[in-house]
């Protein structure tokens, strides 16, 4: 079940979807559904690849972590470092990965943002400053800076908001997305929660595997150290 923007606290599954791919600079978007709540782990296999696996025990509705709920992550036993101790290890924990389905501008087309919490924060901060109680009503610009994964930043761009706001240009744009918006689906939907044993079952089969299958560009494999490190700060 998604969230309402006014409900959200703010503490990869296989799909249709499209996920946002921001390029440094502005980007503008317009939001177009509520939040999805949840929490990933990321499990490397044997070459070190990353893959997210959704924490089950997270309440998506609640934002809670239920206790002694289904994980099968940690019934894995996995392991990661303790950036508190260097040199020793932790149990693999999970990170913020919380997303809701976009127009972005740049390509026309309906894709999921993952809200990483600068995002999330910043689109709240704006709302308030414009005074705006739904994210729907208007276009947002993000801003990217940084090329290496861990130099990586993103703000909400308040000052190109507040010029959108009121745009004949974005009235339009608005008026012509109700037909991209026409047949989507929930965020639920979208990204629906793995039965227990299946994700058993994937968990195992991921961390047995190479990835020599996988055809990971480098830019694919930053983006997704990038999302490691991002989703939680």
């Amino acid at each position: 079940m998604s969230l309402n923007w006014n409900e959200a606290n703010g503490a990869a599954v296989t799909s249709e979807v499209t996920h946002m791919k921001l390029k440094n600079g502005n980007t503008q978007f317009r939001i177009v559904s509520g939040v999805l709540a949840r929490m990933d782990y990321w499990v490397h296999n044997q070459e070190g690849k990353p893959r997210p696996f959704e924490c089950l025990r997270f309440d998506r509705k609640t934002e809670k972590f239920i206790s002694g709920a289904v994980d099968p992550v940690s019934e894995f036993g996995l392991k990661e470092k303790d950036p508190e101790n260097p040199g020793k290890m932790r149990p693999l924990r999970c990170k913020r990965a919380y997303k809701c389905m976009v127009i972005n501008r740049e390509t026309g087309k309906l894709e999921a943002m993952d809200l990483k919490k600068s995002i999330f924060d910043g689109i709240l901060s704006t709302m308030k400053e414009l005074e705006v109680s739904d994210p729907t009503s208007i276009d947002f610009v993000v801003t990217r800076t940084g090329d290496k994964w861990h130099e990586v930043k993103y703000t909400i761009n308040a000052i190109a908001t507040m010029k959108l706001k009121d745009s004949p240009e974005v009235a339009k744009l608005h008026e012509s997305d109700k037909e991209i918006m026409e047949n989507m689906k929930s965020l639920d939907e979208l990204f629906p929660r793995m039965d227990p044993e299946a994700m058993r079952t994937e968990i195992a089969a991921w961390l047995s595997s190479s990835g020599a299958a996988e055809k990971d560009s480098p830019k694919d494999n930053q983006a997704a150290q990038e999302a490691i490190s991002e989703l939680d700060g």
